[in-house]
């Protein structure tokens, strides 16, 4: 395959999952660092070659960016822990960290950041990305029935948790 189709293979991916992938990224570690992990997920792709991506490019792009916002997120939890565990946490970090907090909480995802981590990775996959249980399922290492299966947990879970806040008169758990 000659350098322009290639490149243009890349722009054509970029222009059809960038966004989705965005938000699949911003429901995991959060909007600051999706960008980064997405910018990388589409490096990675510069380096495969079409036809070992072809008929799974967006289960594999969902799949190599959910292990980029792993990293990241190990790389925060081990940053945090060390800030915390040496008392030397910034006095200018904790505003910027207290906004960051307040822009990602929403009641749903409250109530989703209640759920097994299984669970909240699949109701973003499906919701937020849009992707089939199949490739859910490619994402995930697990089978189209188990996709199905946690979507259901999921959802479910959500609609109780829903039911009794409206019970208790709107106030959040």
């Amino acid at each position: 395959m000659s350098r322009m189709k290639h490149t243009e293979w890349i722009e054509e991916a970029l222009r059809e999952h960038e966004r989705s992938l965005l938000n699949f990224a911003s429901s995991m570690v959060g909007p600051h660092y999706a960008a980064e992990a997405v910018q990388e997920t589409f490096l990675r792709l510069c380096q495969q070659e079409q036809q070992s991506v072809s008929g799974h490019l967006r289960a594999w792009l969902f799949s190599v960016c959910k292990n980029l916002c792993r990293d990241i997120l190990r790389k925060r939890r081990h940053l945090m822990g060390a800030l915390e565990t040496d008392g030397l946490q910034s006095q200018e970090a904790a505003p910027a960290l207290h906004v960051e907090k307040q822009q990602e909480l929403t009641r749903i995802r409250h109530w989703m950041q209640t759920l097994p981590a299984s669970q909240q990775e699949v109701l973003s996959l499906k919701f937020s990305s849009e992707l089939s249980y199949k490739e859910i399922a490619e994402v995930m290492d697990m089978s189209t029935s188990q996709v199905g299966v946690l979507l259901h947990r999921a959802v479910s879970s959500l609609k109780d948790k829903m039911n009794k806040e409206q019970e208790k008169g709107g106030k959040h758990e």
